[in-house]
């Protein structure tokens, strides 16, 4: 697959996310601005013949939504989302490497974000295994904590509905099953696999072991 092609599809879905991220911004922004305006205009004179005199003369006031929307941009730049890498986008980012391998490592993310801690690996390669069943994955689960990666069956077996150490040893992150979001990498990985069959696994193997 031409790392070109996927760099532009990535590239293309980066300003796609940046777009999504400013228009939850611009609705928060809204929502924030209407609820300020209710409880600021709920604090007012009700208008009535008593008071209209007083509107009118500008002795009463009643908020604008306008200026407070304007008020509420003029801090939006600092609570804007902070840009977080989306399941699809580590999917292109991991795309050329795996395509051809589906137990290569991905060495962006390896470095960026330590992935050779986040699942079994030997060898250099990325084992397609469930560190708790030790059988194939099915349904890869990745923890949103810590980014290690198990079956959704045997991560059920292990929580057992309650919140538990990480199965991975040595990690010391606190888990339950809110923690953990399918892992669209790791089941494009089986994918490919599963797919390619004897040829991914020969691939792999050292010609001087083969008889």
């Amino acid at each position: 697959m031409p790392r070109e092609l996927i760099d532009s599809i990535s590239a293309q879905y980066r300003e796609l996310l940046a777009i999504a991220r400013q228009m939850a911004s611009r609705d928060a922004h809204l929502e924030r601005s209407k609820a300020d305006y209710k409880a600021q205009s709920d604090q007012c004179e009700p208008i009535k013949l008593q008071t209209w005199d007083g509107y009118q003369q500008g002795e009463l006031t009643a908020p604008s939504l306008a200026e407070i929307y304007a008020q509420e941009d003029a801090g939006e730049e600092a609570r804007a989302p902070a840009e977080h890498e989306d399941q699809l986008q580590r999917l292109f980012t991991a795309l050329p490497y795996i395509w051809n391998d589906p137990t290569a490592m991905v060495p962006d993310q390896a470095a960026s974000r330590q992935e050779d801690e986040e699942l079994k690996i030997s060898g250099g390669t990325i084992e397609l295994t469930c560190p708790i069943t030790c059988q194939p994955f099915v349904r890869p689960m990745i923890s949103r904590k810590c980014g290690h990666v198990f079956d959704e069956v045997g991560l059920r077996r292990f929580l057992e509905r309650q919140t538990k150490p990480c199965p991975q040893g040595a990690c010391g992150h606190n888990l339950s099953m809110k923690d953990f979001v399918p892992d669209l990498v790791m089941q494009f990985r089986c994918l490919l696999h599963e797919a390619r069959g004897p040829l991914t696994r020969n691939a792999s193997e050292d010609p001087a072991d083969i008889v």
